[in-house]
Parts: structure tokens; C-alpha cells; sequence
């Protein structure tokens, strides 16, 4: 359990925040922190890939060929970025120069 001390402004808007969002105070600090240390922390690398793990079939049960996969899709991925950077970098004109 942490305790947290608040100037009076930020009481008044925790609270008026709180009615508004029909929860208790305590559980909109709970939310906030919550979102604050996912923002920071960022997903865990499965969370992060959960879209793509088990996604290809190739045919087969062989773990070289599922690697072999991803690594083209992180490959293609990257290349795609690239190009899209380089693109942004000709059409600014202040990043064109530097």
C-alpha cells in the first residue's frame, strides 16, 4: 500500500475527475498509474508480438521454417520503414539539409 500526497489543486481535480468518471478516487489514481507505468514500461515482448505468434502456416511444424518467416516479415518491416523514413526526409525541407 503507498500513500501519495496531493496539492489542493490536484485534490479538486481528482475529484471533480473522479465524479465525472463515476468511479472512486483511489481507483482513478489506480488507473492513472496504471496507464502511466504501461506507457514507461512498454509491453512485454509477447504482448507485443501476440499478433503474429502462431499466425504462419507453412506447412509444417518445423521451427526453423517459422523463424525463417519471421525473420522476412522483421526484414520486409524494416525496409518498409526505411523507405517511408527516406521519403519523409526528402519531402522536409529541414531534414533534407541535415
Amino acid at each position: 500500500m503507498k500513500s501519495v500526497r496531493l496539492g489542493a489543486d490536484l485534490e479538486i481535480k481528482l475529484k471533480r475527475a473522479a465524479d465525472i468518471a463515476g468511479v472512486s478516487e483511489s481507483e482513478l489514481i489506480r488507473e492513472g498509474v496504471e496507464q502511466r507505468c504501461e506507457q514507461l514500461l512498454g509491453d512485454t515482448l509477447a504482448e507485443s508480438l501476440k499478433d503474429y505468434i502462431g499466425v504462419v502456416s507453412s506447412g509444417k511444424h518445423d521451427s526453423v521454417d517459422s523463424e525463417r518467416v519471421f525473420g522476412e516479415y522483421v526484414l520486409q518491416k524494416q525496409r518498409r520503414e526505411q523507405r517511408d523514413w527516406r521519403k519523409r526526409r526528402r519531402s522536409s525541407p529541414t531534414l533534407a539539409h541535415s
